[in-house]
């Protein structure tokens, strides 16, 4: 099922919904369900959520349908003005529908005469205790460490 995200990454829904008591044309996004209440928030018309969320009644909640796509809109070529400094304005028509804002990471690429900017997502790596070198070889202990394993008899240039 498509999922939606504001470009903050703070806020992602697969389904959408009518509330009771509300226009009947306005969506709101599913963000959270409980047994009893609801956590919503408003889709904005470049199908973003904003930063503001409701809880409501579970009861409340009408017509469940699941989230279209990303946002779409006029595709194609823009003129964009490289400054100073080498920064380059993309259209917010642009930025909208694929969810950058400043801080946003991407990658550039050549393709012979052409700069292909990309939208990348940066994957945080964790900071748990034991997970970074040191953390790790400090677990070994003589308990758990193993003697010489075979691999067999070289193949190639591995011995010198």
């Amino acid at each position: 099922m498509p999922r939606l995200t504001k470009p903050s990454g703070g806020r992602s829904f697969s389904r959408t919904c009518i509330l009771r008591g509300h226009n009947a044309s306005e969506r709101w996004a599913i963000l959270k369900e409980g047994a009893k209440h609801v956590r919503v928030a408003r889709i904005a018309p470049d199908g973003l959520t904003s930063d503001e969320s409701l809880k409501v009644p579970a009861d409340d909640v009408l017509d469940i349908q699941p989230a279209v796509g990303s946002p779409s809109g006029p595709q194609g070529s823009f003129e964009a003005v490289v400054g100073e400094r080498g920064a380059i304005t993309i259209p917010s028509e642009m930025r909208r529908r694929h969810r950058l804002q400043a801080g946003s990471h991407s990658l550039l690429e050549e393709r012979g005469d052409e700069i292909v900017i990309i939208p990348a997502e940066v994957v945080r790596r964790s900071s748990k205790p034991g997970e970074n070198l040191a953390g790790l070889l400090a677990q070994v202990t003589p308990e758990n460490l193993h003697g010489e394993v075979s691999t067999g008899a070289a193949v190639g240039e591995e011995t010198w």
